[in-house]
């Protein structure tokens, strides 16, 4: 009897100890799954790094979205810092959106021929930049969405006041607003003191600092419709990335000559330092072709490239 009692007794400390160790194990399980990095900011401890992710579509079918990598416990403070960006980037989209009547482009395309529009200082900075891509691209650029009219010589820009010359011209800041927005984007994330951080607009993005794992990256692929698909990865942390692809967002009219433009590579990708710059000289690029393309992209200096062009070759400019 004493004998069964000490088996019962020693079965019952061993089936304790069991399930003691099993409960300590579930706990550290636990506890290193809530320490991972977690991608949407939803189960980081206040000390853990987490990416905080807020997207929306601004006005001219803009589609944003903006991570923000910070600790846990400022969770508060991000949202503030996101509410404070997206009201700022929504006022200056609903000015550059040509499909608003009430927009500051509108005004200036129906104005056309006529008079000078006084505009506020965004469209101002994005016409600098355009202006820039254009000389730079000889034309391969350009904003005028009626070439056949007219093209960028033929807009007048003094001081804070722009006319286009010619009754019936038009301008779209389409194949340059999305760099322009992911460039104010990242201004006022700056200047709220995040230090790593990532905006998409589109096809154009721009970043601060590094992600929870790492350098920010991008991946270039090739974009044939094949089964077996190419590409290379670019550490793209603390500079701009803008891409052109066939098929996608790339240019059917080569506004050098207001004709039909045959597809000559599969995709563009710029890296610069402004997300502006490098969506518009993406856009030029992919007008320009392979072998000229990579020429300015080389002469420029000041930014990078890959191009694709139509057998599937990577071209990369020197240091990718």
């Amino acid at each position: 009897m004493l004998k069964k009692s000490f088996l019962l007794f020693f079965c019952a400390i061993t089936l304790f100890f069991l399930m003691a160790s099993n409960e300590l194990a579930a706990k550290n399980i636990a506890k290193d799954k809530d320490s991972e990095y977690d991608p949407h900011g939803n189960t980081c401890k206040a000390e853990g790094r987490c990416t905080y992710t807020r997207g929306e579509t601004l006005p001219g079918n803009l589609k944003t979205e903006v991570q923000i990598v910070s600790l846990g416990a400022f969770l508060g403070d991000i949202e503030k810092v996101f509410d404070f960006a997206f009201s700022d980037v929504r006022r200056v989209a609903k000015l550059l959106d040509e499909n608003d009547p009430q927009s500051e482009i509108s005004f200036v395309n129906a104005n056309a021929g006529e008079s000078f529009v006084e505009v506020g200082p965004e469209l101002s900075q994005i016409l600098t930049a355009a202006k820039k891509s254009y000389l730079w691209t000889d034309g391969a650029f350009d904003i005028t969405s009626t070439p056949e009219i007219g093209r960028f010589n033929n807009i007048k820009i003094v001081g804070n006041k722009v006319m286009l010359k010619k009754r019936g011209m038009k301008i779209s800041l389409k194949n340059i607003v999305s760099g322009y927005i992911a460039d104010l984007l990242i201004r006022a994330i700056y200047n709220a003191n995040i230090d790593n951080a990532l905006v998409e607009v589109g096809r154009a993005s721009r970043s601060l600092g590094v992600s929870v794992t790492g350098v920010w990256r991008t991946q270039v692929d090739d974009s044939s419709s094949g089964y077996a698909k190419r590409g290379m990865t670019l550490d793209t942390s603390n500079v701009s990335v803008a891409s052109v692809i066939a098929g996608d967002n790339a240019a059917a009219i080569d506004p050098r000559w207001a004709s039909p433009l045959p597809q000559t590579c599969r995709s563009v990708t710029v890296i610069s330092k402004n997300a502006a710059i490098a969506e518009a000289l993406a856009h030029g690029i992919y007008v320009l072709g392979p072998d000229k393309g990579m020429q300015l992209i080389t002469k420029l200096q000041t930014i990078k490239g890959v191009i694709v062009n139509n057998e599937g070759v990577f071209l990369k400019s020197p240091g990718l």
